[in-house]
């Protein structure tokens, strides 16, 4: 007959499981961890958690993580962000029509049901490309920036993420790739507009707003406003980095401290 346990033994062997169980939550967060997982970090028998918890969503309540390692999932993420660089390569190398997704699930080893747990369609994917972007990233933190007179150093982060996409090869090329392909495939303009500057712009506008309260001018010409700051750098990208032979006669800190200025400048007035 097994010999029962004491109070101070049964608390050590749930804290053992605990701290086992935090480990491997924090890792691959709620969804992606198994009981089997906890219980090799806890050097047990599986059948011997349940002795102590009922089931997994019980360790983890008495863990006491914060909720947020429930959205956590690095496998999953790890594997879509693989899909994306490599449409991102494919795309931008042999065009948006070209590419299939047989061809890309090939290119990773995936089978191509396996891509459907990620993306719905071929167009899903090709927005993800253009709004999961670092432009778009940055754009994102505006929202977590601080108070910004005349938002200067909202304006000189956006403007520096979509200059520096300017030196991405595979960025540049699903740009060019547009260009060429739009007159056929007008679907991937509209997606590379709706879904790219505009979307930008719409966030753009929207701090502008937040840190200028009194500005007396309407959220369109907000977004119009920001629509030429932005496009003033695209200009930028397209002329000095995606086209050659053209005479670089300013550098990328010369562009963006100007049209910086001059859009602040133009906000003061508003």
């Amino acid at each position: 007959m097994p010999r029962r346990l004491r109070e101070s033994e049964i608390n050590e062997k749930r804290e053992n499981i605990l701290n086992a169980a935090r480990e491997v939550f924090l890792e691959n967060g709620y969804v992606e961890t198994t009981m089997s997982e906890i219980a090799k970090r806890a050097s047990m028998p599986v059948s011997s958690l349940y002795n102590f918890f009922h089931s997994k969503q019980d360790i983890f309540k008495s863990a006491g993580l914060h909720d947020d390692i429930y959205s956590l999932r690095p496998e999953y993420d790890r594997r879509r962000k693989a899909i994306l660089d490599t449409a991102l390569e494919l795309i931008g190398q042999h065009g948006y029509s070209a590419v299939t997704l047989e061809e890309i699930t090939a290119r990773l080893g995936m089978p191509k049901a396996s891509f459907y747990q990620f993306f719905d369609s071929k167009e899903e994917l090709f927005s993800a490309l253009l709004t999961e972007s670092p432009l778009h990233e940055s754009a994102y933190e505006l929202e977590q920036g601080n108070e910004d007179h005349l938002c200067r150093n909202g304006l000189r982060s956006l403007g520096q993420s979509y200059l520096d996409m300017g030196s991405s090869p595979e960025r540049m090329a699903i740009t060019k790739m547009v260009v060429h392909e739009s007159s056929e495939h007008p679907e991937a303009g509209q997606l590379f507009y709706s879904e790219g500057i505009s979307k930008v712009c719409n966030m753009l506008a929207q701090y502008i707003r937040r840190n200028l309260p009194e500005c007396k001018l309407d959220d369109d010409t907000l977004k119009l406003a920001s629509w030429i700051f932005l496009s003033s750098l695209w200009a930028s990208n397209i002329l000095f980095k995606l086209m050659k032979g053209a005479q670089r006669e300013f550098s990328d800190t010369q562009i963006l401290d100007m049209a910086v200025e001059v859009f602040s400048a133009w906000l003061e007035k508003q």
